[in-house]
């Protein structure tokens, strides 16, 4: 086709073009249909020579654009948005703007690979009813896939949509990308899902910064999942968002995060999988779950920034913090802080999540780790199982925090009252569960900051649960940490037991403080040392 193709729109949208080769390849310029869907069928490559397939109608539905073929896929923008105007002679200014739904794209060759520019299928009005965006889909079974940016997301500050699902597929070969986009972010009305996003290869996937969250003023929705595989390659990307956050209301779930390759590293950005609802009257603003974070290398190191899974809500009861599990098989694990506690600030939270690393030949070097549950003037949950774990290689973290908390009244004796120091003149009704277990096992050195898995109930009335055990074992190293506590107070003087703690190594242990008491009986304290045992020179 040697010239651009232009339909017009006949009663609302633009007619169908649909270019079909038994034999060879197709060749196009620029089509622009005003809403008609594109078809392309070829039994060779495809190629649009630089040009634009365009199926936008303004605030009308986009249409979809199919293009199927056997050889390399070359395109430059691909465009099926629907795009609301704001229109100045409507009656009501906030419903002027009305977009509908982003138009379908797929692309897909059997044989060959797909290179595009940015393809676009969203649909946005900045404060009118918006519609979902359209699915993006690009699939071959032997070749590389080679992408710009790609969005499929609902925008609205007074509607609500979903975002449509991002899928990159191809059985033999990488895949490279820009930025990808799927959030939903809706105003003022509900349940505006962000659409999952899934790449999944046989080679190295590389990608710009991936966001599939959920935002709204006043609604709810979930973030969508985002999951990569890869069977032989590394996996790089930015920054990933999956989360659900709601302004005035009650928040979804956050979506669950998911990395994993049989033979190669894994590098990323931050990964943001909370639930988070900020303000409310009343107990609507409830938060969701964490989404789940799991990386998985079989063989090569994970390197991450700081990964949220958490559960936070201002005035409503907190969810369920997010699993986080990092392991591989041969390969150094390095992170930024972990955070999967659950928290409210005045209602019930609910159980912290489990954090878990571990690597049979590597080192493991974190931030902060958080799996705590607290409330300031509620009911904490229990703190989620942290566990650390290398069988040739050293360990070295920040502080380390598992515990549950009801604090009372004064929250400027917060800072105080989280190391389970007696915090005098807190008044209110609040309760704690179980402290989280934290677990360390390395077969060289172990260095840490503070280690928390205390229950406490800062309250006059509170009535607290138990600490949670505390193992450090180093079989050929030394153990240094900052103070440990799982101990179980409250200001009542009604208590549970203190979680034991046990410190085991072939060399030097040096802690600062060790603190295990309750009302019903303390922890254990067990030290088993061949070397200098060292108690409260190491300070934090």
């Amino acid at each position: 086709m040697d010239g651009a193709v232009t339909l017009q729109p006949f009663n609302g949208s633009g007619g169908i073009v649909s270019l079909s080769a038994a034999l060879g390849n197709v060749s196009t310029q620029g089509i622009m249909t005003n809403g008609g869907a594109i078809n392309i069928n070829s039994a060779g490559a495809i190629a649009t020579n630089g040009k634009t397939l365009d199926t936008t109608n303004g605030g009308n539905n986009g249409g979809d654009i199919t293009l199927s073929g056997n050889g390399n896929i070359t395109t430059d923008d691909l465009k099926s948005s629907s795009y609301g105007d704001l229109n100045p002679s409507s009656s009501s200014f906030y419903e002027s703007d009305t977009a509908g739904n982003g138009g379908a794209i797929s692309l897909s060759t059997s044989n060959g690979n797909i290179t595009t520019g940015s393809l676009n299928s969203s649909s946005y009005s900045k404060y009118g009813i918006v519609g979902n965006g359209g699915m993006i889909s690009l699939s071959t079974s032997n070749g590389n896939i080679t992408t710009g940016n790609l969005r499929s997301s609902s925008y609205s500050f007074w509607g609500t949509g979903k975002g449509g699902a991002i899928s990159i597929i191809t059985a033999n070969g990488s895949i490279t990308t820009g930025n990808l986009d799927s959030y939903s972010v809706s105003g003022l009305e509900d349940k505006s899902d962000g659409g999952d996003i899934t790449l999944s290869g046989n080679g190295n996937i590389s990608t710009g910064d991936l966001d599939s969250s959920s935002s709204s003023f006043t609604g709810t929705g979930n973030g969508g999942a985002i999951s990569l595989s890869t069977s032989n390659g590394n996996i790089s990307t930015g920054d990933l968002d999956s989360y659900s956050d709601s302004t005035y209301n009650k928040a979804g779930n956050g979506g669950a995060i998911s990395l994993s390759t049989s033979n190669g590293n894994i590098s990323t950005g931050d990964l943001d999988s909370y639930s988070s609802s900020y303000s409310s009257p009343s107990s609507s603003g409830t938060a969701g779950n964490g989404g789940e974070i799991s990386l998985s290398a079989s063989n090569g190191t994970i390197t991450t920034g700081g990964l949220n899974s958490y559960s936070r809500s201002k005035s409503g009861i907190g969810g369920n913090g997010g699993a986080i599990s990092l392991s591989t098989s041969n390969g150094n694990i390095s992170t930024g802080d972990l955070d999967s506690e659950s928290f409210s600030a005045s209602n019930v939270a609910g159980n912290g999540g489990t954090i878990s690393l571990s690597t049979s030949n590597g080192n493991i070097t974190t931030g902060d780790l958080n799996s705590a549950s607290w409330s300031f003037y509620g009911t904490g949950g229990n703190g989620g199982t942290i566990s650390l774990s290398t069988s040739n290689g050293n360990i070295t973290t920040g502080d380390l925090d598992s515990y549950s908390q009801g604090v009372g009244e004064l929250e400027r004796e917060l800072s105080v009252c989280r190391l389970g120091i007696i915090c005098p003149h807190v008044t209110g009704t609040t309760a704690a569960r179980n402290g989280g277990a934290i677990s360390l096992s390395a077969t060289n050195n172990i260095t840490t900051g503070q280690l928390n898995s205390s229950s406490f109930s800062i309250s006059d009335s509170g009535i607290p649960g138990n600490g949670g055990a505390i193992s450090l074992f180093a079989t050929n190293g030394t153990i240094t940490t900052a103070n440990l506590y799982s101990s179980s107070f409250s200001n009542s003087g009604i208590a549970g037991n203190g979680g034991a703690i046990s410190l085991s190594a072939s060399n030097t242990i040096k802690p600062g403080s060790i603190n295990s008491i309750g009302a019903l009986g303390s922890g254990n304290i067990t030290i088993n040392s061949q070397a200098a045992f060292t108690l409260g020179t190491s300070k934090k």
